[in-house]
């Protein structure tokens, strides 16, 4: 479906970030994109995506089969413009009819009252499954996702993990949800000293995220001794904590701040 060969992903003034080495993405596979923050998973994504849409202006080292039908979902929604309203969205780009459109609507979570309101009046949650109604509608048959569990509920997320493993959908994506990834993805590629290589599995990336995440903490301990900085809360829900009740995620870190080692069964998943 995809072809890269040895594609140099860089920075918008041309440093270069990494290079892609000679990688195939086949029907079926549904492969995760790992790496810290700053590595260039979503310049890679958007390469990609130039690929798909648009071949003539695209990287000529990265091919796509002219057969592909786009999913595309970044984790900022930004194809859902917040002067447009959801019934407009879902009305103009299929042909549904107004009667089905607002039962599709509806099933969504996106109730009558708030289908004509500007998209930006949404919460998070509705407007990524507002995202998730609009990507299914397009049936795809590659998806390319950029964090797509950033703002899904269980529910939502849930549903995702069931759309791409019952389609059997081919898909790259960027998460770092241990558990969307543990559920989904079947291929895992790591940016690694400036090459994209392909792994066994995501558990290495995410102990040493895990590391990196509470040698953070014991550094803030003294500048920070009372309180929990949010973004390290934030950071440990991504990689580890997903579904941790906040109390025992704060146990656990508070522990960490007091350089003990944390109770295993503060993190366990009930």
């Amino acid at each position: 479906l995809v072809t890269l060969d040895d594609a140099a992903v860089t920075t918008p003034d041309g440093t270069l970030l990494f290079r892609t080495g000679r990688l195939w993405i086949r029907q079926g596979d549904r492969i995760v994109l790992l790496g810290p923050n700053g590595a260039g998973k979503t310049r890679l994504v958007r390469m990609v995506r130039q690929a798909v849409d648009a071949p003539a202006e695209a990287d000529a080292n990265i091919k796509a089969t002219p057969s592909l039908v786009l999913g595309y979902g970044d984790q900022g929604l930004s194809d859902l413009a917040d002067t447009d309203t959801p019934l407009a969205v879902v009305s103009r780009q299929f042909e549904l009819g107004e009667q089905r459109a607002r039962s599709l609507l509806a099933g969504a979570g996106i109730g009558v009252d708030m289908q004509a309101n500007p998209i930006g009046r949404l919460s998070g949650g509705q407007k990524a499954r507002l995202g998730m109604l609009v990507l299914r509608l397009r049936t795809p048959n590659f998806y390319l996702l950029d964090e797509p569990t950033n703002h899904l509920d269980i529910d939502g997320q849930e549903a995702l993990e069931s759309e791409l493993m019952q389609h059997e959908a081919s898909c790259l994506l960027v998460s770092h949800d241990r558990s969307f990834v543990r559920a989904v993805a079947n291929r895992f590629w790591l940016i690694d000293r400036r090459r994209l290589v392909e792994v066994e599995s995501p558990e290495a990336f995410f102990a040493d995220a895990m590391a990196a995440v509470r040698s953070q903490a014991i550094t803030r301990r003294k500048t920070l001794p009372h309180k929990l900085p949010n973004t390290i809360l934030s950071r440990c829900q991504r990689y580890d904590f997903k579904l941790v009740p906040a109390s025992r995620l704060a146990q656990h870190l508070t522990a960490i701040f007091n350089g003990q080692q944390p109770d295993p069964a503060q993190t366990e998943v009930e």
